[in-house]
């Protein structure tokens, strides 16, 4: 019983983080983006941080009809998604939690790809296999024998 409530007890504060993220604000981002730029070791998570408060940035000006400022965003996810992964390769630090982020991004990614109309989906599709391209690298990276790291 107990490893049950310890696994549920994990899922939901896994969810809550993911929430909190997801509900950055855009001064929120920008003190965000500031402390990613700013950070060392911590470099990649923080930027993986700036991706998910992104793709939430993304869902909601599509949901808005903002389409152009969406893929401006879109374009934003790719670039701090670059980022994050050139930090990775210097300070291979809690890259678990990373690319848990980046998963989660390119799914909510994919998600909002089928809601677009035909000819607006092709640019969001090429976001979402940027960040898998990302992420299998990040995990190279995590995996990787230790005198290759």
């Amino acid at each position: 019983m107990k490893p049950a409530l310890t696994i549920a007890s994990s899922l939901i504060a896994l969810a809550l983080s993911f929430c909190s993220l997801a509900a950055e604000q855009p001064a929120d981002l920008g003190k965000l983006i500031a402390r990613a730029d700013a950070a060392g070791e911590q470099k990649a998570e923080l930027y993986a941080r700036v991706v998910v408060a992104e793709v939430a940035a993304v869902e909601h000006q599509f949901a808005d009809g903002q389409n152009d400022t969406a893929f401006a965003s879109v374009q934003a996810v790719n670039d701090y998604a670059d980022k994050c992964l050139a930090a990775a390769e210097l300070h291979a630090k809690k890259l678990k939690q990373t690319e848990i982020a980046l998963r989660e991004s390119a799914r909510r990614l994919r998600d909002v790809e089928q809601t677009l109309e035909f000819d607006s989906r092709p640019k969001v599709k090429a976001a979402v296999q940027h960040l898998d391209e990302i992420r299998s690298k990040l995990l190279q990276i995590m995996f990787a024998p230790p005198h290759k790291k």
